[in-house]
């Protein structure tokens, strides 16, 4: 056992029995022996006879003689850095308390102490907790661990609902069906405009033939246009109308 824990168990004991300050120096030091008591017993020396000492001048000349100062400021730094992270909150709380004994001037107040207590909580219990007003940094921490067990509870509860609750499928191929549009054609207005195509076709077809055909009146010879009313026999070349009405006359 290190000189800092022999100091929190002794002074642990004393408490129980009910000790005050004087009662738990005069113990403790009787409980001392080795290098530890030479070094009180010279620490007693410089003092004037029958000096009396309180518990915390006590266990600061302890620490001063028995711990060294790399020591000391080396768990300082830890403790300044000390955040719960993902640890659970009693175990934020025992190395809260372990390590805040080399930094006595950062919690040798109630209020001093709390804000360093919020300051290392994890987000999710700091916000809650920084609403409570007026209260002691015990009735702080058993606020956090209270805290930390509902917030255990609604996890599991959130747990055991998403593992009975039927999961959706989402297909990975992608949605042809979003981006195909088939093109559905009117029957009716094609075969209007097949038709509509033929005419126009045989119509520049006649036009084509009679230019380069042109027509002769099989009585008078003359040519006809190609406007022109055609009367056809049953044989022989056609002949204008014109001359047909003619010759119906002497």
């Amino acid at each position: 056992m290190d000189a800092e824990d022999w100091l929190m168990d002794t002074e642990r004991k004393l408490n129980t029995v009910g000790c005050n300050d004087q009662e738990k120096v005069r113990y403790a030091t009787h409980l001392l022996c080795g290098p530890a008591a030479s070094s009180w017993d010279n620490i007693v020396a410089v003092y004037p006879a029958g000096k009396v000492f309180t518990w915390e001048e006590f266990a600061r000349k302890f620490r001063e003689s028995n711990v060294p100062e790399s020591i000391v400021e080396l768990k300082r730094r830890e403790f300044e850095s000390l955040e719960q992270k993902d640890k659970a909150i009693l175990t934020y709380v025992r190395e809260f308390s372990k390590l805040s004994r080399y930094a006595v001037e950062e919690v040798n107040t109630e209020d001093k102490k709390k804000k360093r207590f919020l300051r290392g909580l994890s987000p999710q219990f700091k916000v809650q907790l920084r609403m409570m007003r007026e209260t002691e940094f015990q009735e702080l921490v058993e606020a956090a661990i209270t805290l930390e067990d509902d917030f255990k509870q609604l996890q599991e509860e959130k747990r055991k609902k998403a593992k009975f609750e039927p999961k959706r499928f989402v297909s990975n191929k992608p949605n042809t069906s979003l981006s195909f549009k088939p093109r559905y054609s009117n029957n009716n207005n094609n075969n209007n405009n097949n038709n509509n195509n033929i005419n126009y076709y045989n119509s520049r077809r006649n036009q084509a033939f009679q230019t380069a055909n042109p027509m002769v009146c099989r009585s008078c010879g003359l040519l006809m246009s190609t406007g022109a009313s055609i009367l056809v026999d049953s044989v022989g070349p056609p002949r204008s109308e014109v001359c047909r009405t003619a010759a119906s006359f002497p």
